[in-house]
C-alpha cells in the first residue's frame, strides 16, 4: 500500500486561465457562454500544468 498525501496549492484562476489559454489547454474562457464544455476543461488544463512542472511526480488524484 503507498502513502497518502494531501496538498492545497493555491491558484489565482485569472493568471491560470491566462496561462492556459496562451498555451492552448483551453480554447475559450470557462463560463463566457461561447464554447462547448470540453473547450474550457479547467480539469484537463491544471493536469497538463501539473504534469509540465511535476513530470512523473505530478500529484494523482486531484481535484480543481
Amino acid at each position: 500500500m503507498s502513502d497518502l498525501n494531501l496538498i492545497r496549492l493555491p491558484v489565482d484562476p485569472r493568471l491560470f486561465i491566462g496561462w492556459a489559454l496562451d498555451h492552448g489547454y483551453l480554447r475559450v474562457t470557462p463560463g463566457d457562454g461561447r464554447g462547448r464544455p470540453k473547450e474550457a476543461d479547467l480539469g484537463y488544463a491544471m493536469h497538463a500544468s501539473l504534469s509540465g512542472l511535476f513530470g512523473e511526480q505530478s500529484p494523482r488524484p486531484f481535484v480543481v
